[in-house]
């Protein structure tokens, strides 16, 4: 059994106790990780990037996975040594993940030859994937409707938890104000700075009901995400913000 399965070895897998499904979860982060989108954090000096178990619900529903089932998945993965995982504690709790000194195991070290049963096998010079090759080369994160959607989420996630709301990625309003921000060039991060920013100016205050995606993603984008950390806002700074929405014509509807 030399060929492989979403990239991997499928001997190996058996040999670090992993199957199908891990097969699936391990890609997904691995392509969601090159992808170059993902949240990272870097720990002790090494680059760890942030999964979000019900992301990863949504993305891979064929998988019919609970959100503790996915929880021991990646932690058995990590006990294994395919991946290394590090929990942050920060306005909530996030699990960041890293590749493990075991992945490279994972890689197929040889060409598998063609066979009855996969003509055309997966691996680094496997035949284009055709109408006939059922065998096709799975790359769940290359499609740019799931990035799309992962950034969303991930965005919208951010600010429900910073600020206390309940807003859903979903909505197209809310979608088309983040794509917008991402062609113009800023990055995921630069969305939680925003988000940062904004609830730590306005929270606790008359302000407090502009922490919505409307405002927070809207033209004044970069110099919200450029702005000094304030701290604690004085009521001459809510005056000032309550002026600049004013001024753009935000703020007035609900």
């Amino acid at each position: 059994m030399k060929f492989t399965i979403l990239g991997y070895n499928q001997a190996k897998l058996v040999e670090l106790g992993l199957d199908v499904i891990d097969a699936a979860l391990l890609r997904y982060f691995v392509d969601f990780k090159d992808s170059g989108t993902m949240v990272k954090e870097t720990i002790e000096g090494e680059l760890y990037y942030w999964l979000h178990y019900e992301g990863i619900l949504k993305e891979l529903p064929i998988l019919a996975l609970k959100k503790d089932s996915v929880y021991r998945r990646l932690k058995n993965m990590s006990k294994n040594n395919v991946l290394n995982h590090r929990t942050v504690i920060n306005k909530g709790t996030y699990s960041y993940y890293n590749i493990g000194s075991n992945y490279i195991k994972l890689l197929s070290d040889s060409n598998p030859k063609p066979s009855d049963l996969n003509p055309y096998p997966y691996g680094l010079e496997s035949v284009p994937p055709t109408d006939l090759n059922p065998q096709q080369k799975i790359n769940l994160l290359k499609d740019k409707s799931i990035k799309d959607n992962n950034i969303y989420s991930q965005v919208i996630d951010y600010l429900n938890k910073a600020a206390d709301t309940k807003y859903k990625a979903t909505t197209n309003k809310t979608k088309k104000l983040i794509k917008v921000r991402i062609e113009d060039g800023f990055s995921v991060e630069d969305f939680y700075k925003v988000i940062d920013n904004k609830v730590s100016e306005w929270m606790n205050t008359t302000m407090e009901k502009y922490l919505r995606p409307e405002t927070l993603f809207g033209p004044k984008f970069e110099g919200y995400l450029n702005q000094k950390n304030r701290g604690d806002v004085k009521d001459g700074a809510v005056e000032d913000g309550t002026r600049e929405l004013q001024s753009d014509g935000l703020g007035f509807t609900v």
